[in-house]
């Protein structure tokens, strides 16, 4: 599969719910989230 610029996509994440708690690099905004 490629992407629109026609690069290779060699894996592809996909998220089932809406809500992450993995706390990475995909998901957390640079200056982090409150923990609760």
């Amino acid at each position: 599969m490629r992407d629109g610029e026609g690069r290779l996509v060699e894996y592809l994440r996909l998220s089932v719910t809406d809500r992450c708690n993995c706390r990475c690099t995909y998901c957390m905004p640079a200056g982090g989230v409150p923990m609760l």
